[in-house]
């Protein structure tokens, strides 16, 4: 359907829960008599609508009615949505009307969220960097301010698995490092966003290759008939997006590029080394009659030179790189009730880091990992059951060329492959909703199978309530840098993890919701240490070098971890939003010598809280307060440290570090005008000056401990116009 853009306008599709298009539904702006009637296809048009933001009404007899806060419309960009509405359980008890304000992952509700472009954006303290967003959410921590790591429910950084319209994104971050699962600042461009789900309480059999959570990503496709084009400053760099239609061809690009350098060459300040990076990427749709093609491709490039590092003997020189690329065609089309689904595509990670002491090289890394990957899936519907199977084939290709002077000198190139069959199937009938799985994973190098079982169970026991159940059992491969590097590497089993999951859902009022869950995880088969016998591989995964032990491994590693979350959410609506998040947790693994210890990325509670109100029409404020306790470390060795003339840890005893805590503030203000918009906003992270405390080292000049902080007060601001 083409639509003519004369004004700024609301159009979309509203589908039922099986994808069918429902003609007759009634869409109209919350607020006001405006509105419009979906047609056969399920397409509805709003005309003439004032530039602003708004709140939309879809319903039809016999579902729940949807409701669609932050729908943004401005003089040049039309909002276009894409609507689901879910059966309305049958209701004994007479008729109530519930409005949908939440939109629920029928896939597995338990340890589930979903957020829009608008929630991502507006997000105080999280520089629009999706990662750093979710660590809102309960259960979901960081080991730093300057990492965006996620730490789930107590797992390591490397037990997450990121996709981008169905890609598998190993690491979306710059400056990464072979063994690590986080970075300092993500390069992923927020403003494609349709749909953010983070799924922490299990998932379904289509994911694999992760323990403790999905990040889902969902890319919209170009603005129907329109083209626009944006200009965005912030601290994460300068760039350019481009939006919109070319017949009836969908494209998003955007490119974006880091300025630091030029503000240091100009004398605004003087560092030892500045970050510098850029990245790309973008969308092209080409829809035919019962189906579309997707191409989608990233790319990113980031380097630091850091020159005369420390003080006295102890300074060093350090050069980093790191280049990733994503990239893939996806083909989506109808065939009777059901949809088959094939994805084609390729990653690769490049890095280089060369460390250099008094120019003498003491440590380098050239490495690479590429994935080739196909995933097809075919999902069909028989009238309350929706099935869904598929398989996905890889091809790897590991190098890792390493050096450490006196110590390590590895020169490993690996090709191998990986397969994956999976089955799953989603029952809803009345008020209850079943999900079942399984899948089957296989990685040639190690010749070990995995078979992974899972489910799920909601029931709505009210209107306003419902119970929801997960239990599953979930693998990862090793990781390629433990597998090519280190002996013993080779013969590693995959991870397994058993988890458990219950919890209620509630509506407080139809637009804040109360979300309890109790979580049990069983770890197996991690790798740990043959020579330290105190060393156990779920304390990897968020450094900036990288995975740099190169001992024997084994996997004869155990690990627990139980917990709570709870979480508040309210949607944005009479001029304000909120999410309250509270976690407790309770961590325990057992390396080699048999003795429990907590995770490193164990914090026992945490508490979040994110607000934004409106006091004046186009202008709101923002904050953010966090606090943790308990997070634990392992001392320093100062006999050792001196004796080596670096940073040595005593693995065999940890201390807890002081209470974090930080608040941060945010002020923003649109601007609508006939031919463009803008967004300002202005934030101060750490208002009061918080010297938390990020980590201690050994300083070799001058022989003691010392202490390194993250992040002190800092003010940041940035615009976006869209024209």
């Amino acid at each position: 359907m083409i639509f003519l853009i004369i004004a700024s306008l609301i159009s979309g599709r509203v589908f039922d829960s099986k994808g069918e298009p429902i003609p007759g539904a009634n869409v109209f702006i919350q607020g006001t008599e405006r509105g419009a009637a979906t047609d056969q296809d399920g397409w509805f048009v709003i005309k003439d609508v004032s530039p602003g933001v708004y709140t939309v009404v879809v319903s039809f007899i016999g579902y729940r009615r949807k409701v669609i806060t932050d729908v943004v419309v401005t003089g040049k960009r039309p909002a276009v949505l894409e609507v689901h509405l879910e059966e309305e359980a049958l209701n004994l008890g007479g008729a109530t009307i519930i409005d949908d304000y939440f939109v629920r992952e029928t896939d597995n509700p338990a340890g589930s969220f979903v957020l829009s472009y608008e929630e991502i954006r507006r997000t105080t303290g999280a520089t629009e960097d999706i990662s750093r967003i979710t660590h809102l959410f309960p259960g979901v921590t960081a080991p730093s301010d300057d990492r965006n790591d996620l730490v789930v429910r107590g797992g390591s950084p490397l037990e997450n698995g990121f996709y981008v319209d169905g890609i598998r994104i190993p690491n979306p971050n710059h400056f990464s490092s072979p063994g690590s699962g986080g970075g300092p600042i993500g390069f992923l461009q927020t403003y494609f966003v349709k749909e953010l789900d983070v799924l922490t309480g299990g998932f379904p059999a289509k994911f694999g290759d992760a323990l403790s959570s999905v990040i889902d990503i969902k890319w919209r496709n170009g603005i129907s008939g329109a083209r626009i084009y944006t200009f965005d400053l912030s601290m994460a760099g300068a760039g350019v997006i481009l939006d919109g239609t070319i017949g009836d061809a969908g494209y998003m690009f955007s490119g974006r590029r880091s300025y630091l350098f030029l503000l240091e060459k100009i004398g605004v300040f003087d560092l030892e080394g500045v970050p510098e990076y850029w990245d790309i990427q973008g969308k092209l749709t080409l829809p035919f009659s019962n189906g579309r093609i997707d191409l989608v491709g990233i790319d990113s490039d980031s380097w630091i030179n850091i020159t005369g590092f420390g003080s006295g003997e102890g300074t060093f020189d350090i050069w980093n790189r790191s280049y990733q690329y994503a990239g893939g065609v996806s083909c989506r089309w109808g065939i009777g009730n059901g949809v088959i689904s094939i994805y084609l595509y390729r990653t690769r990670n490049n890095y280089h880091v060369d460390t250099e002491v008094r120019d003498t090289l003491v440590y380098f890394n050239r490495s690479y990992e590429v994935r080739n990957t196909m995933h097809a899936e075919w999902e069909n519907s028989f009238d309350k059951v929706k099935l869904t199977v598929g398989f996905e084939p890889s091809i790897l290709n590991f190098r890792h060329r390493v050096y450490v002077r006196n110590e390590v000198d590895i020169d490993s190139d690996t090709t191998t492959w990986s397969g994956s069959l999976f089955l799953q199937s989603n029952i809803k009938k009345g008020r209850w909703a079943l999900n079942t799985g399984i899948r089957f994973d296989y990685l040639d190098i190690t010749e070990k199978y995995s078979i992974s079982p899972r489910c799920s169970f909601s029931w709505e026991m009210n209107p306003v309530t419902y119970l929801n159940l997960s239990a599953g059992l979930y693998s990862q491969h090793p990781q390629p840098v433990w597998l090519t590097s280190n002996i013993g590497g080779e013969k590693l089993e995959d991870i397994k993890c058993i988890q458990f999951v219950g919890g209620i859902e509630h509506l407080i009022k139809e637009d804040v919701k109360l979300k309890i869950e109790a979580y049990t995880k069983h770890y197996r088969n991690y790798p740990v240490d043959t020579v330290d016998s105190t060393r156990i591989l779920a304390n990897e995964g968020a450094s900036y070098e990288g995975f740099i032990n190169f001992h024997p491994l084994s996997s004869q590693g155990k690990g627990s971890a139980h917990g709570m979350d709870l979480v508040i959410q309210k949607k944005f609506t009479h001029g304000n939003h909120f999410i309250l998040s509270y976690s407790y947790i309770k961590t325990g693994f057992i390396p080699l010598d048999g003795k429990t210890y907590p995770s490193v990325y164990e914090v026992p509670h945490t508490l979040d809280f994110e607000a934004g109100f409106t006091p004046l029409k186009n202008f709101e404020i923002g904050i953010r307060f966090g606090f943790g306790y308990g997070r634990k470390y392992f001392p320093i060795d100062s006999l050792a440290s001196a004796t080596q003339g670096y940073t040595v840890r005593d693995y065999s005893r940890m201390e807890t570090y002081p209470p974090y805590h930080r608040l941060d503030i945010r002020i923003e203000r649109r601007e609508f005008k006939k031919h463009y918009s803008v967004v300002w906003y202005f934030e101060i992270d750490n208002v009061y000056g918080r010297k938390n405390i990020r980590d201690y080292y050994w300083d070799d000049t001058d022989k003691t401990i010392k202490t390194a902080y993250q992040w002190g007060f800092m003010p940041v601001g940035g615009c976006k116009i869209e024209f």
